[in-house]
């Protein structure tokens, strides 16, 4: 079950004692004589949950700052605090906290308005099971409202004087909210809001608009005619461009054929470089052959040059010894051997021929790298003219016959592009011409004057008002075996209902208090037995006792008071009704509820609420 009751309700403050006040499930009487804070009590519960206006000052209230409503859903169980300042109206909210815990507890602040911060409304909605967001109807031409929590105050916090008064319990606030009123009844009734209707413009905002759009359609239907003046001048262009299926061929021919030079160009690119790469290779070997050579003919030359001179060695007059370096002089005997010039001669020869062999050699190794070289130079010839020729091919004979084809794909693929432009911007031209037709001859749309006599309708023939019928000859006309209820609009415009084809005005105040109060339970009631939202907590303010200076006829007797607490107490056991009346009840009824009494006497039972 979807709902909260309220445990408690605390006023606290900084130098003065705090004062509560509990409530438990079911039929929670409080009594007592005036002047006890029984209306106090009612509007802090109010203000707690969202009234702006702030509870009447009195002298006993002086030195309170904060007002503590804890409350329990019924779903979880999850007992949490909303606390709101009697100063300056703010909000703190103290989830899963009991009141003795919230010092304990980090609040949550809450706006007391609708925002898009968390506020007090949405908390107090989504514990009643509404889905947010909500948007009620308020005028005939569809305006609409975010439905909030205080809109549905009224029917859960019913005052005294609401109570007892001739218009429709239904109605708060002023008359000219008569129509918002009338589809926040009907959203409780059918949890369906008003998000889907559509604003219903004035006559001459929507004339404007109307003038405005067909102007917008017309320059845009001018716009779509040029459009397509242009598309068909540019078809004319193109319309003799045929790209036939030799073109296809050719073009696909010319595509293979590109593809295979390409390929050719690659595979002797690769092929070049490697044979520049060994010609360089041959190259530098030929360039060390020949510093070999110039080294090998040098070595012929001094060797020649050591067998054509040691003759004359042994001829120069020396002072220094060739074989030892000592001084050589007349006094001194320093003899050696005379060099066997035989020997040197043979030795030279020897080693000429040896270099005459390796030269040989070399000459021939050099001639075979000459011969790779040119053989090298030949290939590397034809490498290069064969990638020349392929790249004549390309450039010279096939992209212009590509670029030609190429260019007369592209025309005919333009006249196709313009084809289908011209299909389309003829298509957008129809549609135009219909909308501005349809927007020329369309009326505005009336305000929906039927939609409450269709509310009504839809309402007599629902099982509410036979709920109500059963309620009410349960608690006040009981003598009644048929007691038909209708709703209709009254003289007011505003809807309300007959009892037994009596209008509910014309029946005395007290009578009407407790009728308005019947209302109020059965609406609840529907609620229930329907699975729509409801928060199940009723608080009626005097329902069988209101306003003492009544006039004889007008007082409900005291077994219909009886019959109604009764009534309350036997169906609410598991929901929450706080009743404050100011007499109290009989003996017999104190059993079945939470009796609260306020005695006004210092010597018996609790004074009041402070």
């Amino acid at each position: 079950m979807k709902g909260f009751k309220i445990n408690k309700l605390v006023l606290t403050g900084e130098y003065v004692d705090s004062k509560s006040i509990s409530f438990k499930k079911g039929l929670n009487l409080l009594v007592g004589p005036s002047n006890t804070g029984k209306t106090y009590v009612f509007q802090c519960i109010d203000f707690v949950l969202g009234k702006s206006k702030l509870p009447k000052k009195i002298t006993l209230s002086k030195g309170y700052k904060y007002a503590h409503l804890e409350i329990e859903e019924y779903s979880s169980g999850e007992t949490s605090t909303i606390s709101r300042s009697l100063i300056d109206s703010k909000y703190q909210y103290y989830p899963s906290a009991p009141f003795e815990n919230i010092d304990d507890t980090v609040p949550i602040p809450l706006d007391s308005k609708l925002s898009k911060n968390k506020n007090i409304s949405s908390l107090i909605l989504n514990l009643c099971g509404f889905n947010q967001p909500i948007e009620i109807k308020k005028s005939q031409t569809n305006d609409k409202v975010n439905f909030s929590f205080r809109y549905f105050a009224p029917f859960i916090l019913i005052k005294e004087e609401v109570m007892i008064s001739e218009r429709s319990p239904i109605y708060t606030g002023s008359f000219t909210e008569r129509t918002l009123r009338l589809n926040i009844f009907k959203f409780l009734l059918t949890n369906k809001d008003d998000s889907s209707l559509v604003k219903i413009e004035k006559k001459e905002i929507w004339s404007a608009k109307k003038n405005a759009n067909v102007e917008l359609l017309e320059k845009l239907l001018m716009d779509e005619n040029e459009k397509l003046s242009t598309l068909e001048q540019n078809k004319d262009k193109f319309s003799k461009v045929y790209f036939s299926k030799e073109d296809e061929n050719q073009l696909e021919s010319i595509q293979m054929e590109i593809s295979t030079l390409n390929n050719e160009i690659s595979k002797n690119e690769v092929l070049k470089n490697k044979i520049q790469s060994d010609i360089n290779y041959n190259e530098n070997l030929k360039y060390k052959f020949d510093l070999l050579r110039e080294q090998y003919l040098s070595d012929i030359e001094r060797l020649q040059f050591i067998d054509e001179g040691s003759f004359l060695l042994n001829q120069l007059s020396v002072t220094k010894c060739p074989h030892c370096g000592e001084d050589i002089s007349e006094n001194k005997q320093h003899e050696h051997g005379d060099i066997d010039m035989n020997h040197v001669n043979e030795a030279c020869d020897y080693e000429i021929e040896k270099i005459r062999i390796n030269l040989s050699e070399l000459e021939k190794s050099t001639f075979t790298v000459n011969s790779i070289i040119d053989s090298l130079q030949e290939d590397l010839t034809k490498a290069i003219k064969a990638i020349e020729e392929c790249k004549y091919r390309l450039q010279e004979v096939l992209n212009p016959k590509l670029a030609a084809l190429n260019e007369t794909w592209n025309n005919r693929l333009e006249y196709e592009v313009i084809v289908s432009d011209i299909e389309y911007v003829n298509h957008q031209i129809g549609y135009l011409k219909e909308l501005i037709s349809e927007t020329s001859s369309k009326k505005q749309q009336s305000p929906n004057k039927s939609s409450d006599e269709e509310i009504i309708n839809a309402l007599n023939e629902d099982t509410f008002p036979t709920l109500l019928e059963t309620n009410l000859k349960e608690c006040l006309f009981y003598e009644y075996e048929s007691l038909p209820i209708k709703f209709y609009k009254n003289s007011d415009q505003e809807l309300d209902f007959l009892i037994n084809g009596e209008e509910r005005e014309t029946f005395g105040k007290g009578y009407r208090s407790i009728i308005a109060s019947i209302f109020h339970i059965t609406l609840l009631m529907y609620c229930q037995v329907k699975g729509l939202p409801h928060s199940n907590l009723l608080i009626l303010d005097s329902p069988v006792n209101a306003f003492r200076d009544l006039e004889v006829n007008e007082k409900l007797p005291k077994s219909v008071q009886n019959k109604f607490f009764n009534f309350i107490a036997e169906n609410f056991s598991s929901e929450q009704m706080i009743v404050i009346e100011n007499d109290s009840v009989s003996k017999d009824l104190e059993k079945n509820v939470n009796l609260i009494e306020f005695t006004h006497d210092n010597n018996r039972g609790r004074f009041g609420f402070f």
